[in-house]
């Protein structure tokens, strides 16, 4: 499967134009359905699902991922030794 739950992945399009989308959305794999549908959930609560053969996304790479987090962690002011 090339999109496990819990792989996160990076919105670049998407076809049906949905209002109010951000131009670089992430989100984490929750499942793919029978469509083939990958449905995501976004930072925000909020989901959504991708089409496979329509809409524009990709993988992010560990090294996107660690980055993020790093990040997350200075803003929090927790320090881990």
């Amino acid at each position: 499967m090339p999109y496990p739950p819990g792989t996160r992945v990076e919105l670049n399009s998407i076809c049906n134009g949905e209002p109010g989308m951000p131009p670089v959305l992430r989100g984490t794999v929750k499942f793919i359905d029978y469509a083939p549908q990958i449905h995501i959930s976004r930072g925000n609560g909020r989901g959504l699902a991708l089409i496979m053969e329509e809409d524009s996304f990709r993988k992010l790479t560990p090294e996107e991922i660690a980055e993020k987090q790093s990040s997350q962690k200075q803003k929090s002011g927790v320090i881990f030794l």
